[in-house]
């Protein structure tokens, strides 16, 4: 509706170049929020109609998560807060399927982003640990923040889609409430668990465990090879 009022406005002052670049930059960012929604809702047919496949490959534990901090540093230092990462990695290389546990890492930074006020703080902490599953560790992902928070009524029903908290309704944050189901749908495809804590006017933790097979750097370098003879070939 708003993309279609703003072309209607800039059809009628095609000559205003001020109202035109302002109309302009409200059809862009309407249209992205418009993608940003599609993709989720096509996301969620995806994964409950099982067309979603899991694909496990070597991958770089620190270059994933420190991916997932760069593209959200601009957005987080736009509101002045402070968003770090925090390691513990006893195995550099895991077999995972690094899209998707991004994904999964991005949703719930976005959110961490959206629902702290100006000048607060995002902690994300990556640990893994030994399992009693030989050659597999646990991946534990705690993403942390100081936001609004949510009551213990809300965080019962969080991951189901569609759902939202009524204060964030009430302070017009954006959101359709899909995200949070599609990580937690994405999360058991990955035979893992998410939890949350969370108190309202404190901040909220999200902790994601996802198992992982040990890899080696020589796996790494032999996907790269076979990398490049597939681009060869």
């Amino acid at each position: 509706n708003a993309i279609i009022g703003y072309a209607d406005l800039a059809s009628r002052h095609i000559d205003d170049t001020e109202r035109l670049k302002k109309y302009m930059k409200n059809i862009q960012s309407c249209g992205q929020n418009l993608l940003s929604l599609l993709n989720d809702v096509l996301d969620l047919a995806r994964i409950e109609n099982n067309k979603v496949e899991m694909e496990y490959t070597v991958s770089n534990v620190h270059e994933c998560f420190e991916n997932c901090i760069i593209m959200f540093q601009q957005q987080a230092e736009s509101k002045n807060q402070t968003l770090s990462l925090t390691e513990q990695i006893m195995y550099p290389y895991v077999y995972m399927d690094a899209p998707h546990l991004s994904e999964v890492c991005l949703n719930i930074i976005s959110n961490a982003i959206k629902y702290t006020n100006t000048g607060g703080w995002i902690s994300c902490n990556v640990v893994q640990k030994s399992c009693e599953k030989e050659d597999w560790c646990n991946m534990i992902i705690t993403i942390t923040d100081n936001g609004i928070g949510m009551s213990e009524e809300f965080q019962k029903r969080i991951f189901e889609t569609f759902e939202r908290e009524r204060n964030t309704t009430l302070s017009h944050i954006d959101g359709s409430g899909i995200g949070m189901g599609i990580t937690k749908k994405l999360v058991e495809l990955m035979d893992g668990t998410i939890e949350v804590e969370s108190k309202q006017g404190e901040g909220s933790t999200f902790t994601v465990t996802i198992p992982c097979r040990k890899a080696s750097k020589e796996d790494s370098i032999v996907k790269k090879n076979s990398n490049l003879s597939n681009k060869n070939c």
